[in-house]
């Protein structure tokens, strides 16, 4: 695996003034974020890549229908070269606290909430890996941090 797909701020959630009734917990507007999250997990699939969320995962932490959290957790967990949910100011209930945790998975390749600066070295499967190629930085994190200066690929 030597590629990242990136999204961003796809605040997925299920209002009901934006998206009607719920039936099964899941709305005309939670089934919208569903079909994005569902293109986004495709595209990564297709292209045999890490899939990074740059934040703002859902649009209010919650409290989430967990219905919608499920189905949501199992569209992300579809990606074969796992997940990285990077934390957006959406994301975030208090300092220090945040509301991604109910969508890890677990496993070599799964769904993995990045609440530090988290380097990553690509290709992920090289024996020599030299310094980090991408430096994801949560809405939490320092972006000041002398070490981000000479990443290639700063999130």
């Amino acid at each position: 695996m030597s590629a990242i797909v990136v999204g961003f701020d796809l605040h997925n959630h299920c209002f009901k003034r934006h998206g009607g009734p719920r039936k099964n917990g899941v709305n005309r507007r939670g089934e919208l974020c569903l079909g994005t999250t569902r293109r986004l997990v495709d595209f990564a699939n297709e292209h045999d890549a890490h899939l990074v969320e740059a934040g703002d995962l859902v649009d209010d932490p919650g409290p989430v229908q967990p219905q919608f959290a499920a189905r949501l957790r199992d569209e992300l967990a579809r990606c074969r070269g796992g997940v990285s949910l990077m934390l957006g100011n959406h994301d975030m209930t208090a300092d220090g606290d945040h509301s991604l945790g109910i969508y890890e998975t677990d496993g070599v390749h799964g769904v993995r909430v990045a609440e530090r600066h988290t380097w990553r070295h690509y290709p992920v499967r090289s024996a020599h890996l030299g310094a980090p190629q991408v430096c994801m930085v949560p809405f939490n994190c320092d972006i000041r941090d002398e070490r981000v200066r000479d990443v290639p690929l700063l999130l």
